[in-house]
């Protein structure tokens, strides 16, 4: 623990500085207009078992905006589940409907997010715009590997369109229960439907966004931070689960709003940290991502001296951030038979045999996480808690043997990070 908390303090303090070398990046203490006229867009993709969460959310936000003291404003795209979407906009003080539609669109389509982010920015000009996508989220496996790697969480159908049997044993969690957020996902019953993270990517113009921010789960994984290194500059993520009620709106939003992303980071972890129960729960990561293609090069050069695929006992020993597949135990501590979220250091570090190039590995990445943190445990007191020894800021996918007959090993082949990597 005593090492978590330095590894925590030091990572913070060497954020702080770097922040104050570039003009771009000094968040806390805002030099220019820029940071004071924000236009934040909110994705909420809501059609799905997190719609009851929507109305509370927009009024945290709302609340948070008139504490702010500047011009930063809220657009919302709004889909919930039986009615038509809508979109609106939040100034601290009044809430107005900018538009409503005739229909109850897809969230889960690319295209929909693509006419949401045009619409605005064509339509509303700000100095400094940010995107928030609030939903569900699996990283960056594809939507019909869902059944193949977390099964046991209910996910249908399957790669070949035939509906999976779901099941939930004791102690499981359905995500289409409130209790996690689980990009943009819609659901009706055992059908659901999800947007995959290159067309996210592609809806998504370069270099539109000071940050993009996932109010979901398990975005924060390397794959999806390098898919996105060209539409913004920096990108708030978690590795693991995020409780259903998500980012504490009714302070985080300030900060947003004032560009202040390092405040808002730590916002999110402190007002976790303070629960109790398995809703003690939080990692988060304010990720730079001109740092990406370095880090990249770096992690290549460790994954060309492995031998890959690996057995899944091969990474018992790494740090991991997900509950996929049937439950055991090793030396007391929880694993899981299909893990597919690790820890980005713990996997450089269990496969780098060269000191010298580890080090170069870690300075990378501390130039790339600007800010880290995550409480001792995930799911704190239920028989599955998973304890968290170390976070990096960024999860990573390893290809197993387990996973070569699915395909798995061949998507991730195919994202941006994987073709960057080698892997």
């Amino acid at each position: 623990m005593i090492r978590r908390f330095l590894k925590n303090i030091f990572h913070l303090s060497l954020g702080c500085i770097l922040t104050c070398l570039t003009l771009d990046s000094c968040w806390d203490k805002p030099v220019d207009d820029d940071l004071t006229d924000m236009m934040i867009l909110v994705y909420m993709a809501g059609d799905n078992n997190l719609s009851g969460y929507v109305d509370s959310n927009l009024k945290s936000m709302q609340h948070s905006l008139a504490k702010a003291g500047c011009d930063s404003k809220v657009v919302a795209f709004v889909d919930k589940p039986g009615s038509r979407s809508f979109m609106l906009m939040l100034d601290g003080s009044r809430t107005d409907t900018l538009k409503t539609y005739n229909e109850n669109m897809d969230s889960s389509d690319s295209q929909t997010l693509s006419m949401f982010i045009d619409y605005v920015l064509q339509n509303y000009k700000a100095h400094s715009y940010g995107l928030l996508m609030w939903s569900h989220g699996m990283g960056w496996i594809p939507t019909d590997q869902l059944h193949y790697v977390a099964k046991n969480l209910g996910y249908a159908p399957g790669r070949d369109c035939q509906n999976v049997v779901m099941w939930h044993p004791e102690g499981r969690r359905d995500p289409f229960l409130p209790d996690t957020r689980c990009v943009a996902m819609e659901s009706t019953g055992s059908e659901y439907t999800a947007m995959e993270i290159d067309d996210m990517a592609d809806a998504i113009p370069d270099g539109a966004f000071n940050f993009i921010a996932f109010d979901a789960c398990y975005m924060g994984c390397v794959e999806v931070a390098y898919e996105l290194r060209n539409k913004c500059r920096y990108i708030i993520s978690s590795s693991a689960e995020v409780v259903g009620r998500g980012f504490p709106y009714s302070t985080m939003t300030e900060y947003l709003a004032k560009g202040e992303l390092l405040n808002a980071s730590r916002d999110f972890y402190e007002y976790y940290s303070c629960q109790s129960g398995w809703s003690r729960m939080a990692t988060i990561s304010l990720v730079r991502t001109s740092e990406l293609e370095g880090l990249a090069s770096c992690m290549k050069r460790i994954m060309d001296s492995a031998e890959l695929p690996v057995s899944k006992e091969q990474l018992e020993g790494i740090q991991f951030y997900d509950r996929f597949g049937e439950m055991y135990f090793v030396s007391g501590d929880v694993h899981f038979t299909h893990s597919v979220f690790y820890d980005l250091e713990s996997v450089a570090s269990a496969f780098c045999k060269d000191g010298t190039l580890m080090n170069e590995f870690r300075d990378r990445l501390a130039r790339c996480i600007l800010y880290e943190a995550a409480t001792p445990y995930l799911f704190e007191g239920e028989k599955y808690e998973i304890a968290v020894r170390e976070h990096s800021g960024l999860s990573v996918y390893v290809p197993t043997m387990d996973d070569e007959d699915s395909g798995l090993n061949d998507d991730h082949r195919n994202t941006a990070w994987g073709k960057a990597v080698g892997y």
